[in-house]
């Protein structure tokens, strides 16, 4: 099984077929869905976590990552994809109390500077 995951034939072949199957708009939603209900299980995090770290150790896999995350960045549908994942985001309950905190104690922290209050005097 090793042998056939590390294949490269194998591998053009998976990634052909995640491109193939990212291609049509009802199957991305739905595999977009699959894979956040499945990032909610610890278990399947935690392998994920897991699996970040094993790709991320690999020096050629950094360069693909960063050479694709490059790209993505340059695209208007991935950068509208992005701004709408972040107004959604930014939307939920739990990350507008986690920012009002946030804001919070670093409002805080400045007000309690003596350098800050030294100078406004």
């Amino acid at each position: 099984l090793t042998a056939l995951l590390k294949d490269e034939s194998t591998q053009r072949a998976a990634a052909a077929f995640v491109a193939a199957l990212a291609a049509d708009e009802t199957t991305r939603d739905a595999l977009v869905d699959l894979l956040v209900m499945a990032l909610k299980q610890p278990a399947v995090l935690q392998e994920a976590l897991s699996l970040t770290l094993w790709v991320l150790d690999d020096a050629n896999a950094r360069e693909h990552l960063s050479s694709a995350l490059i790209a993505a960045l340059r695209s208007e549908r991935f950068l509208a994809a992005a701004g709408e994942f972040a107004e959604a985001w930014l939307q939920r309950d739990e990350v507008r109390q986690a920012v009002a905190e946030l804001f919070k104690d670093a409002s805080m922290r400045v007000l309690d500077d003596a350098s800050v209050r030294d100078n406004v005097q």
